[in-house]
């Protein structure tokens, strides 16, 4: 189930930011899913997470798995400042039937591996037996999920089967992969989707498959075909991506780059703020350069 390519679902807004526009993440549901995506990841980075209430959260794994209704598995991102909303958002998760929960780190502070084992311990054991990955994104959360720290929650949490890595660390994806044959890691820094793979990843949750899942569709193809030579033709195409839009401000970017394929969003919260007219070149030129050396009919 927890295989191939999961887009980390966008949060469009409306109204200055101040609301969540759910006509416009029910339009890019209908279109991944018709570009072949094999799952959503919601409530993740791309997300918008941390600019969302706990309220925002819970409302939104709601609408979203609703939406779904079934037609490929939704894994709603859990994780917080605090253990108390990590597990009531968790416990929401639940309850409105989602196929998996994930759960970062808890943020902002530095914490020692006994405080974070006993966080993903009170996450995990209140939503037993739901399926839970952890999520490493230590760039951003300021702490790291060690292979030392996974084996020990392997030992005493039967429902932890695995992890979305996306510290840019491909020798971490690895040490990950070789702690169990039942552990399922799934790739998050998208320039490491390949490599990922060839050492035994089962799949990648992506921001940049939300405007791009073709890409995606072809190199999990690809490479499942035994075509490496195309694989690395659409990993090469998928870093120009990230090179271009991830400088600074991606979800700024990602609003803008929606209009080619045809979703039109209206904001992006504070503090991310619109692109001004000059500040939109990287996405011109990664339409042009989409245009010129991909089928990505865009």
């Amino acid at each position: 189930m927890f295989k191939g390519s999961f887009p980390a679902l966008y949060t469009f807004f409306k109204d200055k930011g101040r609301k969540i526009d759910y006509s416009k993440s029910y339009q890019l549901i209908d279109f991944l899913i018709g570009k072949g995506a094999n799952g959503f990841y919601v409530c993740g980075t791309t997300g918008a997470a941390p600019l969302l209430s706990t309220a925002e959260r819970a409302e939104m794994g709601r609408k979203i798995t609703k939406y779904v209704n079934g037609r490929i598995p939704v894994m709603i991102q859990c994780g917080t400042t605090s253990t108390e909303e990590s597990v009531y958002l968790a416990k929401e998760a639940k309850k409105c039937g989602a196929d998996a929960v994930s759960c970062s780190t808890a943020y902002y502070f530095k914490y020692e591996e006994a405080n974070l084992e006993e966080f993903f311990t009170k996450v995990a054991r209140s939503i037993s037996p739901t399926p839970m990955f952890l999520y490493n994104l230590p760039q951003n959360t300021n702490n790291d999920v060690s292979v030392k720290l996974v084996k020990k929650l392997l030992s005493h949490e039967n429902n932890i089967i695995g992890i979305k890595n996306s510290a840019s660390d491909i020798k971490l994806t690895e040490n990950y992969i070789k702690i169990d044959d039942r552990f399922t890691v799934m790739n998050g820094s998208d320039p490491y989707l390949l490599q990922a793979l060839k050492l035994g990843a089962k799949g990648a949750v992506s921001s940049t498959a939300n405007f791009l899942p073709e890409l995606f569709s072809d190199a999990f193809a690809s490479f499942n075909a035994g075509d490496l030579k195309s694989a690395e033709k659409a990993q090469k195409d998928i870093t120009y991506a990230v090179k271009k839009l991830n400088q600074y401000a991606p979800l700024s970017f990602y609003l803008e780059i929606f209009k080619y394929r045809g979703i039109y969003g209206k904001d992006v919260r504070s503090p991310f703020l619109k692109l001004k007219t000059k500040e939109k070149k990287p996405v011109v030129e990664l339409i042009k350069y989409l245009r010129k050396n991909t089928e990505v009919k865009i």
